[in-house]
């Protein structure tokens, strides 16, 4: 008989701690899947944080030019990729150009023309609009620190150039210094500017052409 007393007892504990483990689990499962669907439910995926975690915002001064080629079939924006919807998360003096060699719109955008008035160009090149997107820059942004020269092609990760310009600030002052950033490509056993990637240019030196 104090056996199976004995036994009873046992199996009680048993039973008890053993409910006591499936609730302690239970808990912290329950815990870690709401806080999971609670995060991904309010996660703003376009910059990878917790909607109400405000992203701290970029100030920048830049004006975009982007090079536009007209005779692109069937229209002059192919892009999969769209980088300027990134410009959200930067503030300040932020200025941008398509540049054209004809007067059309796409994806909602207007395209501009330089020199200013004129109805189209023969650019095949890009080296009127080139030029002249410096005549345009100097001209409206006079005060702005930076200018891109983009192709349609150039996906532009605004967090890194932003950050970037901000590195250089730190050593020079674009209004005033010279300064230039681009990549490069080899043909020729020379190196050339890679105007794909982008080439990022003081105020000080635009002007200075």
């Amino acid at each position: 008989m104090n056996s199976l007393s004995y036994t009873l007892r046992h199996n009680k504990k048993l039973v008890r701690g053993g409910l006591f483990f499936i609730l302690f689990i239970s808990f912290f499962g329950l815990f870690f899947i709401s806080y999971e669907v609670l995060f991904f439910s309010m996660t703003d995926f376009t910059n990878n944080s917790p909607i109400g975690i405000k992203k701290k915002k970029l100030n920048v001064s830049i004006g975009f030019y982007v090079m536009v080629d007209s005779n692109d079939s069937p229209q002059p924006d192919l892009r999969t990729r769209f980088w300027e919807p990134q410009l959200k998360d930067a503030t300040g003096d932020i200025s941008r150009y398509y540049l054209s060699e004809g007067i059309y719109t796409v994806n909602g955008i207007e395209f501009t023309i330089l020199p200013e008035g004129t109805a189209s160009i023969n650019d095949s090149n890009k080296c009127v609009r080139f030029s002249q997107s410096w005549v345009h820059f100097m001209r409206y942004h006079k005060k702005t620190k930076w200018y891109f020269r983009a192709e349609t092609e150039t996906y532009i990760n605004v967090t890194n150039l932003g950050n970037f310009m901000i590195d250089r600030e730190k050593e020079l002052d674009p209004l005033r210094k010279p300064h230039m950033n681009f990549n490069v490509v080899a043909s020729s056993n020379s190196l050339y500017p890679s105007l794909i990637s982008g080439v990022l240019i003081s105020n000080h030196a635009v002007k200075s052409q």
